[in-house]
């Protein structure tokens, strides 16, 4: 992707015009404006030229899906970079929307930048890192209670605190977060901010993040890292080497820092230790203590709104009903916010909940197409299909350029045995969005029922080529082998399936081809 063209987004449906493009090692960042509302925002996605290995690419989403849930769970706070919501591309890629933090036009918006163009007097070295631990408690703080798990970041570095040009340091980079039970222990990290655990792949806790924070704050002094040149370098100065003395800072400040880099992860600071130690310092130089807060920002309801999109598209269905609960409270008149809270409803199975916000949605906005299609989907699911039906043409009269409408009713209407309407409404959704593997797996299931094998094969084939990650096309596909006779492939694709969604041999596997 790059400048000038337009990420779109399943979920939420959003066009996002790409400005600027920042890759990384696994991941890459576009700067891009939404049409919508004109505003910058970041989105993060993987970078499928790093990934090959079909495996590791689908445990690389399932971090990234992590990543995601932790950090549209910290919301609104100033030392955090915002996390608005999580989706999928067209061509199904997970992406992460995030705030953008504009650049410093002399320094630009990160702490390496900033030090590769500035030198920081001593109170703003203490503001700055004083800032970075109020993020990280908030952190911590948010974490433990919502996901009741202890919280590391530990890729603390100067590329990953950000700085709006009036000051204000947010961390960013959540990538590597530790929640314990969930991503494997083991070697992560950038070599130069690494303490000697870390490096031996051991159990990390808080005390990794403040061994990093002291190179920082060490390289914010100094204008470069404590340590040396080589990866290997690196790595026994870690283990051994102390970092010599700072002549240019007061005794106490050297005392802090050697106490970050201690090589005994007990004998450094927590965070809240360590803000208290530098806020101290602050005060005795300034006559007053840095102005932090502990507890998030209020969120707008459009932000709420966005925050509950993100946990629907990770699964927290109850989670994103609280969020569309405290939009409607601000903003009663909205209708995507009934519409989105009778999705949540419809994935837990709650179907007279659904159908309530989606009169609600169509009260407010009676041309509004998707609570038509909601509604339909409600209606398919009780197998009620000529009641779907109706509510799929009411939503085409309002718009007939949404693909989902005819995917839906193709739908329908396979249920229906009508298999010829079902084929043409499939054509008509691949028409309006040629990436749509569902259409595409609805044409092949359209095919097997009329025992068109070949067509059927192809349309599956292509689902797959348009959604790598679609489990059901994997095991639609075994099937259909099965039904051709052609039992030797059966196993590629079962395992494909499963190694995509581990729970699916719950639903399907041998038994059920068989």
């Amino acid at each position: 992707m790059s400048p000038g063209q337009v990420i779109k987004t399943l979920g939420t449906g959003n066009s996002f015009n790409v400005q600027s493009c920042h890759k990384g090692g696994m991941g890459v960042v576009y700067i891009a404006e939404r049409q919508k509302d004109k505003k910058l925002y970041a989105l993060k996605t993987i970078r499928d030229d790093k990934i090959k290995d079909e495996i590791k690419r689908e445990n690389f989403i399932k971090r990234f899906r992590w990543e995601s849930q932790v950090w549209i769970v910290l919301g609104k706070h100033r030392n955090i970079v915002q996390a608005y919501w999580f989706d999928f591309t067209y061509n199904y890629e997970p992406l992460l929307v995030m705030e953008y933090v504009e650049e410093h036009p002399n320094y630009g918006n990160t702490l390496k930048d900033w030090l590769l163009n500035k030198s920081l007097d001593l109170k703003t070295i203490l503001n700055f890192s004083i800032q970075a631990l109020t993020g990280l408690i908030y952190a911590q703080k948010v974490i433990k209670e919502e996901l009741n798990m202890p919280f590391v970041h530990r890729d603390l570095k100067p590329a990953n605190l950000l700085i709006t040009k009036d000051g204000t340091v947010k961390v960013t980079d959540f990538g590597l977060v530790k929640a314990f039970g969930i991503l494997e222990s083991g070697i992560c990290g950038t070599p130069l901010y690494m303490p000697p655990e870390q490096w031996n792949g051991k159990e990390i806790e808080e005390k990794t993040d403040i061994y990093a924070l002291g190179c920082v704050i060490y390289e914010m002094i100094e204008r470069r890292p404590p340590w040396g040149l080589t990866k290997n370098e690196i790595r026994k100065r870690h283990f051994s080497k102390r970092p010599k003395p700072l002549e240019k800072v007061p005794i106490a400040l050297n005392h802090i820092i050697i106490k970050c880099l201690e090589k005994d992860p007990h004998q450094r600071q927590s965070f809240s230790e360590l803000r208290e130690e530098l806020q101290r310092l602050h005060k005795r130089l300034t006559g007053k203590r840095v102005n932090v807060k502990d507890y998030p920002e209020p969120l707008s309801s459009e932000e709420l709104n966005q925050r509950g999109s993100g946990f629907d598209q990770l699964g927290f269905h109850k989670k994103a009903i609280t969020c569309y609960n405290k939009a409607i409270a601000i903003n009663p008149k909205d209708a995507r916010f009934f519409l989105n809270r009778g999705n949540s409803y419809f994935c837990l199975f709650q179907y007279d909940k659904a159908i309530k916000n989606y009169h609600e949605a169509i009260n407010l906005s009676p041309k509004l197409p998707e609570p038509y299609i909601a509604l339909g989907n409600v209606y398919s699911k009780k197998g009620q299909y000529e009641e779907a039906i109706q509510n799929y043409n009411r939503a085409e009269e309002f718009n007939p350029e949404v693909a989902e409408i005819y995917l839906a009713r193709g739908n329908a209407c396979a249920n229906l045995k009508q298999y010829e309407r079902a084929i043409k409404d499939y054509k008509k959704a691949i028409d309006l969005n040629p990436d749509f593997a569902e259409a595409y797996m609805g044409l092949a299931n359209v095919y097997v029922c009329l025992k068109d094998y070949k067509q059927a094969e192809k349309y599956y084939d292509t689902a797959i080529k348009k959604n790598p990650q679609y489990a059901q096309a994997y095991i639609a596909l075994a099937k259909l082998y099965h039904l051709m006779g052609q039992d030797e492939k059966i196993d590629k694709y079962l395992k494909r399936a499963t190694d995509i969604d581990p729970n699916i041999g719950e639903e399907y596997g041998h038994d059920s081809i068989s």
